[in-house]
């Protein structure tokens, strides 16, 4: 760096009894006020028209005018010579700079001789020693660090060998501060984890790092500041203390013991206690797998499960970065298990040996059904199911026990010869196990005709035989389906009789309102 020195001269002559005080002009080269001032010095030669060596001479003030600039007072002996020399400095302030900057400036002094002595100054020399002001170091930083890692910061100066800085890094309400020493150029920073806790609801935040440059003798040549992301590690995220799960038993036998049933059971998760990383709070929670649940609950119902076999259920929690925590796994064996159903059936007239007989007084009947055993690891059966099937005439209100217990698969006759002949009957198929029942009813038709008339000529059957209590009627089996043309008439009956039928009053006067009523008023 460059240094310079200029030098201010001035002369004048007076005198005072005891004390001497001029002003004085002096000039010399300008000073740039972008310079920087290293020293001033001073050289005041003064005199005595009476001295001794006794006596001392004595600089009682110097100052600038317009300026903070002065000097210390001074002391020194005449030594037996009337004529001598006073050196010393001027104190300065970075800011006197300006006091140079017209090469033209007043000097106030005030000196004096002890004794009786007239004092004198002659002449006056100011040397100011000044230099070029240093630039301000840039920093260079990188542009992010993950938390738990350093940042390493590098200063550049032309004059960097002359320099020092002190780095401070901040974030949040964490700081740290490094040296580098004198012509140092890179300091490093650790960044802990712990400043992680300055960003609770972000992955990402801006430190700044302040660099202060100085000179050798502490003077400050000014300071940068830049920026850098600190980055949370991937590493810092919740976690989930565990899963509690509750079995919902929904009518599972107690004797089964602790199973779950497919269709039937049901579970209930509650994820335990979950923290958050570094100053994280929990927000949500999320389950998986064979639940499916995000929100602010911390359990999850799944009842009842639909699936079976090994079913893995997942729990994990969502922090306030948006941070996923580790997935908690839980798994349980589920039971298969679907409702009984019966296959196919069937019933039909027989006699006493259960041989197909279409004027037979008894039932043959067979069923074939399909259920879930929900098997113990030994192979048995849990799920234990029962068939039977009941009777009854059709109009009759009462079913009639035809099989208590029915194998599946197997042929049973029943009805004790009571089966009457000209009557319909309803064979129903009861299936049940351990949750569910499930039935399926058949009909058997009266003994078969083409045509059967009715001694008297009261009721005719076609497909069937009439009715016993059948009085002019014409009874169609209901295997028989009616056609007129292209038109089934069958149907349309079947829909006439599932039908609502209105209630139609024919009167002169309006009858009582009524929902379905319809009134028919004579015309006239």
């Amino acid at each position: 760096m460059a240094r310079y020195s200029v030098t201010y001269r001035g002369t004048y002559g007076g005198y005072g009894a005891g004390t001497a005080g001029r002003d004085i002009e002096l000039s010399g080269e300008a000073i740039p006020s972008e310079k920087l001032i290293t020293s001033i010095t001073y050289t005041l030669d003064m005199s005595a028209s009476a001295y001794s060596s006794s006596q001392n001479w004595r600089m009682i003030e110097m100052t600038i005018e317009g300026s903070g600039i002065y000097a210390d007072e001074d002391e020194i002996s005449m030594g037996g010579s009337n004529r001598i020399t006073l050196e010393g400095s001027l104190n300065f302030s970075r800011a006197d700079i300006s006091a140079f900057a017209s090469g033209t400036f007043t000097l106030h002094t005030k000196a004096n001789c002890t004794g009786s002595a007239k004092s004198f100054m002659n002449a006056v020399t100011i040397t100011v020693n000044y230099k070029d002001v240093y630039a301000v170091s840039d920093t260079s930083v990188p542009s992010s660090v993950e938390a738990g890692n350093t940042i390493e910061i590098s200063v550049s100066n032309p004059e960097i060998s002359e320099l020092y800085h002190d780095v401070i890094c901040s974030f949040g309400t964490y700081k740290t501060t490094k040296r580098i020493p004198l012509g140092g150029t890179t300091v490093s920073i650790s960044v802990p984890l712990d400043w992680c806790n300055a960003i609770p609801n972000s992955v990402s935040g801006t430190a700044t790092v302040a660099t202060n440059g100085y000179e050798a003798d502490g003077t400050p040549v000014g300071s940068t500041t830049v920026t850098v992301t600190i980055e949370v590690p991937t590493s810092v995220k919740p976690s989930v203390g565990g899963v509690a799960a509750e079995r919902i038993s929904n009518g599972v036998p107690t004797d089964w013991g602790e199973v779950y049933v497919q269709n039937i059971s049901g579970i209930k998760l509650t994820i335990g206690t979950c923290s958050g990383a570094y100053g994280s709070t929990i927000q949500s929670y999320v389950f998986g797998g064979a639940a499916a649940s995000s929100g602010r609950e911390k359990n999850c119902t799944v009842n009842p499960i639909d699936s079976s076999g090994k079913l893995a259920f997942t729990a994990k929690c969502v922090d306030s970065r948006g941070r996923e925590s580790d997935e908690f796994l839980f798994q349980i064996d589920v039971l298969p298990y679907a409702v009984p159903a019966i296959l196919g059936a069937m019933a039909y007239r027989c006699d006493s040996e259960g041989t197909s007989n279409e004027q037979g007084t008894y039932i043959r009947a067979e069923a074939a059904v399909s259920s879930s055993p929900c098997a113990k690891s030994d192979g048995t059966a849990r799920n234990v199911i029962t068939l039977k099937c009941l009777y009854q005439k059709v109009g009759d209100s009462t079913w009639k026990n035809g099989i208590e217990s029915m194998i599946p698969g197997t042929f049973y006759t029943f009805g004790d010869g009571t089966v009457e002949t000209t009557s319909t009957y309803q064979v129903k198929f009861v299936v049940s196990d351990a949750f569910k029942t499930v039935e399926r009813i058949f009909t058997v038709s009266t003994s078969q005709y083409l045509l059967f008339f009715r001694r008297g000529g009261t009721a005719i059957g076609i497909g069937k035989k009439s009715r016993d209590d059948a009085q002019y009627v014409i009874d169609i089996s209901e295997d028989w389906t009616v056609l007129y043309g292209n038109l089934n008439v069958t149907e349309i009956i079947k829909a006439m009789a599932s039908a609502q039928i209105p209630d139609i009053v024919y009167s002169p006067t309006q009858p009582e309102a009524k929902a379905g009523r319809i009134w028919l008023k004579p015309k006239g």
